[in-house]
Protein backbone atom coordinates (compact mmCIF):
# COMPACT_ATOMS: atom_id res chain seq x y z
CA UNK A 1 0.00 0.00 0.00
CA UNK A 2 1.39 3.43 -0.86
CA UNK A 3 2.34 5.72 1.96
CA UNK A 4 1.31 9.02 0.37
CA UNK A 5 -2.29 10.15 0.02
CA UNK A 6 -1.93 10.39 -3.76
CA UNK A 7 -1.16 6.69 -4.03
CA UNK A 8 1.82 7.36 -6.25
CA UNK A 9 -0.14 9.05 -9.02
CA UNK A 10 1.39 12.02 -10.79
CA UNK A 11 5.00 11.26 -9.96
CA UNK A 12 7.76 10.29 -12.38
CA UNK A 13 9.27 6.85 -12.22
CA UNK A 14 12.35 6.39 -10.09
CA UNK A 15 13.58 3.48 -12.19
CA UNK A 16 17.01 4.03 -13.74
CA UNK A 17 17.20 4.65 -17.48
CA UNK A 18 20.64 3.15 -17.99
CA UNK A 19 21.78 -0.45 -17.87
CA UNK A 20 20.49 -2.35 -14.88
CA UNK A 21 22.31 -5.40 -13.59
CA UNK A 22 20.11 -8.03 -12.06
CA UNK A 23 22.09 -11.13 -11.21
CA UNK A 24 24.15 -12.21 -14.22
CA UNK A 25 22.07 -10.63 -16.94
CA UNK A 26 22.27 -7.06 -18.14
CA UNK A 27 19.22 -5.21 -19.44
CA UNK A 28 18.83 -1.76 -20.93
CA UNK A 29 15.79 0.36 -21.62
CA UNK A 30 17.23 2.13 -24.67
CA UNK A 31 18.67 5.51 -25.58
CA UNK A 32 15.31 7.35 -25.68
CA UNK A 33 15.18 7.26 -21.90
CA UNK A 34 18.62 8.84 -21.60
CA UNK A 35 17.74 11.67 -23.99
CA UNK A 36 14.48 12.32 -22.16
CA UNK A 37 16.24 12.26 -18.80
CA UNK A 38 18.88 14.74 -19.99
CA UNK A 39 16.17 17.04 -21.33
CA UNK A 40 14.26 16.88 -18.04
CA UNK A 41 17.37 17.64 -16.01
CA UNK A 42 18.53 20.47 -18.25
CA UNK A 43 15.04 21.95 -18.47
CA UNK A 44 14.24 21.60 -14.79
CA UNK A 45 15.97 24.79 -13.64
CA UNK A 46 13.98 27.99 -14.01
CA UNK A 47 16.99 30.18 -14.71
CA UNK A 48 17.05 31.54 -18.23
CA UNK A 49 20.33 31.02 -20.05
CA UNK A 50 21.96 28.78 -17.46
CA UNK A 51 22.48 25.25 -18.79
CA UNK A 52 23.97 22.18 -17.17
CA UNK A 53 27.30 22.63 -18.95
CA UNK A 54 27.54 26.20 -17.71
CA UNK A 55 26.74 25.12 -14.16
CA UNK A 56 29.40 22.39 -14.27
CA UNK A 57 31.91 24.86 -15.68
CA UNK A 58 31.25 27.34 -12.89
CA UNK A 59 31.83 24.77 -10.15
CA UNK A 60 35.54 25.33 -10.61
CA UNK A 61 35.60 28.93 -9.37
CA UNK A 62 34.28 29.93 -5.93
CA UNK A 63 33.18 33.37 -7.15
CA UNK A 64 31.28 31.82 -10.05
CA UNK A 65 29.53 29.45 -7.66
CA UNK A 66 28.62 32.39 -5.42
CA UNK A 67 27.24 34.32 -8.40
CA UNK A 68 25.22 31.29 -9.47
CA UNK A 69 23.83 30.92 -5.95
CA UNK A 70 22.79 34.59 -5.85
CA UNK A 71 21.10 34.29 -9.27
CA UNK A 72 19.21 31.23 -8.06
CA UNK A 73 18.12 33.05 -4.88
CA UNK A 74 16.81 35.96 -6.96
CA UNK A 75 14.88 33.55 -9.21
CA UNK A 76 13.30 31.87 -6.17
CA UNK A 77 12.45 35.20 -4.53
CA UNK A 78 10.58 36.23 -7.68
CA UNK A 79 8.30 33.23 -7.15
CA UNK A 80 7.33 34.30 -3.61
CA UNK A 81 3.84 35.68 -3.14
CA UNK A 82 4.37 38.54 -0.71
CA UNK A 83 1.52 39.50 1.65
CA UNK A 84 -0.31 42.77 1.14
CA UNK A 85 -0.03 45.47 3.76
CA UNK A 86 -3.50 44.64 5.06
CA UNK A 87 -2.63 40.94 5.45
CA UNK A 88 0.66 41.83 7.14
CA UNK A 89 -1.10 44.07 9.69
CA UNK A 90 -3.69 41.36 10.41
CA UNK A 91 -1.02 38.65 10.86
CA UNK A 92 1.00 40.94 13.13
CA UNK A 93 -2.04 41.63 15.32
CA UNK A 94 -2.82 37.91 15.56
CA UNK A 95 0.77 37.06 16.55
CA UNK A 96 0.95 39.82 19.17
CA UNK A 97 -2.41 38.77 20.64
CA UNK A 98 -1.27 35.13 20.81
CA UNK A 99 2.01 36.12 22.51
CA UNK A 100 0.13 38.21 25.10
CA UNK A 101 -2.32 35.35 25.69
CA UNK A 102 0.50 32.83 26.23
CA UNK A 103 2.38 35.25 28.52
CA UNK A 104 -0.82 35.71 30.56
CA UNK A 105 -1.32 31.94 30.88
CA UNK A 106 2.30 31.41 31.97
CA UNK A 107 2.02 34.27 34.48
CA UNK A 108 -1.20 32.78 35.87
CA UNK A 109 0.40 29.33 36.28
CA UNK A 110 3.43 30.94 37.91
CA UNK A 111 1.22 32.78 40.40
CA UNK A 112 -0.83 29.66 41.19
CA UNK A 113 2.24 27.47 41.72
CA UNK A 114 3.95 30.16 43.81
CA UNK A 115 0.92 30.46 46.07
CA UNK A 116 0.71 26.66 46.34
CA UNK A 117 4.40 26.33 47.30
CA UNK A 118 4.11 29.16 49.84
CA UNK A 119 0.99 27.54 51.33
CA UNK A 120 2.65 24.12 51.63
CA UNK A 121 6.14 25.19 52.75
CA UNK A 122 5.17 28.52 54.04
Amino acid sequence: APVSKTGGWGFKSLRPCGPVRTGRTKSTTGSKCKKKQVQEVSGSNDMSGVGMAEIEEKKKNIFSRLALFIRQVVVELRKVIWPTRNELVNYTIVVLFFILLMAGIVALYDYVFTQGVLFIFG
